[in-house]
């Protein structure tokens, strides 16, 4: 059924020299006249826009809410009615109050601001359908152009709150910042969310939880299909420009964190200052990413840490640790290597992929690699093609010459010591620097190595009865 709708009628252009904008305003002001009521009909683009199935499906979801009261006495700008607690109350009754809109869809106490309930700039756009709680949208162009939209109490109070919401279902308590929900076509955002200066402009298709996006201040902008959790997105700019990004809940909230971010970020994550998880795309886990700067920039799975996983790309690191500072920090990675996650540290697989670097800050003996507690200094790490190499060898030819032998012999404990085929001898030897059974490191990620002699030899040189003695 079509609603009720005040509009106001065209008035006669007056002859005369031109008068500014102030001046007509003033005059409208102190000259107003009764408007005409009639029965608004909807032109063929505001029916369409009307049926779209986003803006009819959130008109029905609100017509089992009890938002609207008895209008007991409505003039052109001053509507009484009675609040939910039943005390006497006023509506609609700002500057063009209800213009374009149906008093009765509006709540006790809202639109009070100049320009509520209506569009100011473009006539005659009106909020349809629309369901506005009470105590809404009573700052400068409150409610403008929100078709089919429902609105929470105490919500959008913001200058130009709640502009061109098509569709969209604001909680109580929400968007109070200036031009909050601006142009969020679709979004449904919780309550007590978007309280940020910008908060979740342009937020197109998102969908944002409670207490969310608090006090940024540009808080979810351009966040175009994201799915952002309860307690979310708290610090200023989190998650501006996060398109498709998933955020848990309790996560995302140091300055820019998440900062456009692409992928799944899972509860209690991404808390870890400024930068965390900032640029990252992929599936980060629960309770991870919450120190600075971890998983920054990042294509991964990863876990928690300090600088963890930096710009590693397309690597999973299935459910292990990334606990220690610069961890995963490895510049050349298999895209579809996945970290063996029944440790709490990185395996001895996943040392394969990692580089070497000299280590002058320790011993200064010889070279390690870049890989749990061994950290390549950050001046290393960002210059990779001077300081870090793929091999023990060229790393010690290159920054030990003079003494390869002791470069060589102190990384000894940088193998894996697990076993792999020397089919020179077809026999299962230990990846270590040393005499027997150490075989040497090896040379690539194609090699295969194996927790024990014994499983080595069943699966690679089963025919050698004396494989492994």
């Amino acid at each position: 059924m079509v609603s009720e709708s005040i509009i106001t009628p065209k008035k006669k252009r007056v002859s005369g020299g031109k008068k500014s904008s102030s001046d007509r305003k003033e005059r409208r002001k102190l000259n107003k006249k009764p408007r005409k009521v009639r029965q608004w009909k909807p032109n063929q683009v505001e029916e369409e826009e009307f049926n779209s199935s986003t803006a009819l499906g959130l008109l029905e979801s609100t017509k089992t809410r009890t938002l609207q009261v008895t209008v007991e006495n409505c003039s052109i700008d001053n509507c009484t009615c009675t609040m939910i607690d039943q005390t006497p109350g006023k509506k609609c009754d700002g500057f063009e109050a209800c213009n374009g809109a149906n008093p009765d869809n509006v709540a006790c106490g809202s639109c009070n601001g100049f320009g509520a309930c209506t569009n100011a700039v473009v006539p005659l756009v009106h909020v349809i359908g629309a369901s506005i709680g009470e105590n809404s949208c009573n700052d400068e162009w409150a409610c403008t152009g929100s078709v089919g939209t429902f609105i929470g109490q105490n919500s959008c109070n913001g200058k130009v709150a709640c502009r061109e919401l098509k569709g969209s279902e604001i909680g109580p308590n929400s968007c109070l910042g200036q031009n909050a929900c601006g142009d969020s076509s679709g979004a449904t955002i919780g309550s007590g969310s978007c309280t940020g200066v910008h908060a979740c402009a342009d937020a197109i298709g998102a969908t944002i939880g409670d207490k969310s996006c608090i006090e940024g201040a540009a808080a979810c902008v351009s966040g175009s299909g994201a799915v952002i959790g309860d307690d979310s997105c708290v610090g200023e700019q989190s998650c501006q420009g996060s398109s498709g990004l998933i955020v848990g809940n309790s996560s995302c909230q140091g300055l820019k964190a998440c900062f456009e971010a692409y992928g799944t970020v899972h509860e209690h994550s991404c808390n870890g200052g400024s930068t965390a998880c900032e640029g990252g795309e992929g599936n980060i886990l629960e309770d991870s990413c919450n120190a600075e700067k971890s998983c920054y920039k990042i294509e991964a799975m990863i876990s928690t840490g300090s600088w963890a996983c930096l710009g590693v790309n397309g690597y999973n690191i299935g459910g292990c640790s990334c606990n220690t500072a610069n961890e995963c920090k490895c510049s050349l990675v298999n895209e579809s290597y996945e970290c063996d996650d029944s440790s709490a540290v990185f395996t001895n697989a996943q040392d394969e992929i990692c580089q070497w670097f000299p280590d002058w800050a320790g011993e200064n003996k010889g070279c390690v690699k870049n890989v749990g507690s061994n950290n390549a200094p950050s001046y290393m790490w960002y210059n990779p093609s001077m300081w870090m190499f793929d091999n023990l060898e060229d790393c010690c030819d290159t920054n030990y010459p003079w003494d390869l032998a002791t470069c060589l012999g102190a990384s000894a404990a940088a193998g894996s010591d697990k076993w792999f085929v020397d089919y020179s001898l077809n026999k299962c030897v230990k990846e270590c620097v040393g005499d027997e059974p150490c075989g040497g490191l090896v040379d690539g990620s194609w090699v295969d190595l194996f927790e024990s002699q014994s499983e080595c030899c069943s699966k690679k040189v089963w025919w050698n009865t004396k494989c492994d003695a």
